[in-house]
């Protein structure tokens, strides 16, 4: 019996329009900081309701897909951590 080859995944780079689309989203008021403070209680812990990074993400995901950008929840997370570490390399 032949095993199958795992899927190999594909990066696809994200392009300028994506990465400024993107940027505008998290500019709109709250954005941004719902999803930075998202799962984090003020003491920084880890709780387990209230809004998470992926369902912030998800409705970026609805906002790229309403521009033409298609974009998984978890690519837009990896994008937003790619620019959170370039701004504190930026800022160092």
């Amino acid at each position: 019996m032949l095993t199958p080859h795992p899927i190999k995944k594909t990066r696809v780079a994200w392009s300028t329009a994506a990465q400024e689309h993107l940027l505008s989203w998290m500019e709109e008021t709250g954005n941004y900081d719902r999803y930075y403070s998202a799962s984090k209680v003020l003491d920084g812990r880890q709780r387990s309701s209230g809004e998470t990074k992926v369902s912030i993400s998800k409705q970026s995901v609805t906002h790229l897909a309403g521009v033409g950008v298609t974009k998984t929840d978890e690519q837009v997370r990896t994008k937003i951590t790619n620019f959170e570490d370039k701004w504190k390399e930026a800022h160092q």
